[in-house]
C-alpha cells in the first residue's frame, strides 16, 4: 500500500521515472494476480504517459501470457486493448488495428484511468479502415459481435466502417470529415493521424475507381470534395505508391491531364488488393 500512494504522489508531480519505479516495487510485493494485474495497469498508464511505448507493449506481452481464462474475460479485454495503444504508439498500425479487433467486451468502468471503450472503438476502427481489406474489414470488424460492443459507443464510426464495407466510398469520407482535427488533439492518434487519414482517402478512392474503366476528374472531384490540385496528387500517389510503406493501389492506370480523365487498367490485379 505504501508504494502505491508513494506512486500515485509522484505520478501526480509528474515524476514518472520514479513513478513507474515505485509501481514495479508495489508489483513486486504482489501476493495475488488480481494485485499484480492492478500493478501492471498502473505500470503501463504511466509509460503511456511518458510515450514509452515498447516497455508498454512489453509489460502487457508478459501479464497476458499469466491471465488464466477466467480471469481472461474479467481484464484480457483491456490488456488487449492497451496492447493496441502500445502498438499504435509505435506505428505499427496492422499489428495495432489486429490487436484491438481481438478484444473482448471488459468491465471499463474500473479502468477508465487507463482507457475507454471510446477509445477502443476510435483506435480500433480508424486503423481497420486505414489497414485492412474490405473482405477482411467485413469480416474481423463489421461481424465481429465483440468489437460492435466498442462500436456501440461510437456509432459514427460503425456507419463509416459500413459505408466502406458497402463500397459507399464518398459517403465513409464524408462522415469522417468533421472528425480529423479532433483526433489530432489525442494523445496516441495525432503523431500517426495524417497517415492513417493518408490511408483511407487513397483506399476511398480507389476503391471508388474499381467499378469503372476510366473516370473522369470531375466526377471524381464531385463526389470526394477535392481540387483538381488534390485529386491529381491524390491519383499520382495511387499509381506510384509510395515504396513498402503504400504498395501501388492502381497498377497500369494512367492520367490524360489534358482530357481530365483516369484509366484504370488491370482490374483484376486491383480487385485482389482491395476485396
Amino acid at each position: 500500500m505504501g508504494f502505491d500512494e508513494l506512486a500515485q504522489f509522484l505520478e501526480n508531480m509528474n515524476n514518472l521515472t520514479a513513478a513507474h519505479d515505485a509501481y514495479i516495487r508495489m508489483r513486486n510485493e504482489g501476493s495475488t494476480l488480481n494485485h499484480i494485474f492492478d500493478a501492471n495497469k498502473k505500470i503501463v498508464r504511466v509509460l503511456f504517459s511518458s510515450r514509452e511505448y515498447g516497455q508498454a507493449l512489453t509489460t502487457v506481452t508478459r501479464l497476458g501470457s499469466s491471465i488464466t481464462a477466467d480471469e481472461d474475460i474479467y481484464n484480457g479485454g483491456v490488456m488487449t486493448a492497451a496492447k493496441g495503444t502500445s502498438l499504435l504508439g509505435l506505428g505499427r498500425l496492422q499489428e495495432a488495428a489486429i490487436a484491438f479487433s481481438q478484444a473482448a467486451p471488459a468491465d471499463f468502468e474500473k479502468h477508465a484511468d487507463l482507457m475507454t471503450p471510446n477509445d477502443v472503438a476510435v483506435y480500433g476502427g480508424l486503423l481497420a479502415l486505414a489497414t485492412m481489406r474490405r473482405k477482411t474489414l467485413h469480416e474481423r470488424i463489421y461481424l465481429n459481435g465483440s468489437f460492435r460492443v466498442y462500436l456501440s459507443h461510437e456509432p459514427y464510426i460503425r456507419k463509416a466502417i459500413a459505408h466502406f464495407v458497402h463500397c459507399r466510398f464518398g459517403a465513409c469520407l464524408d462522415l469522417m470529415r468533421p472528425y480529423w482535427a479532433d483526433y489530432k488533439l489525442d494523445v496516441h492518434l495525432y503523431p500517426h493521424i495524417d497517415r492513417i487519414r493518408s490511408m483511407i482517402e487513397t483506399k476511398c478512392i480507389a476503391g471508388h475507381c474499381l467499378a469503372f474503366s476510366s473516370v473522369s476528374f470531375e466526377s471524381l472531384q464531385k463526389t470526394f470534395h477535392l481540387d483538381r490540385y488534390e485529386l491529381v496528387a491524390m491519383l499520382e500517389k495511387l499509381i506510384q505508391g509510395d515504396g513498402q510503406r503504400q504498395p501501388s493501389l492502381l497498377p497500369g492506370a494512367r492520367l490524360d491531364l489534358e482530357e481530365g480523365v483516369s484509366y484504370i487498367a488491370s482490374l483484376w490485379i486491383f480487385s485482389l488488393i482491395l476485396t
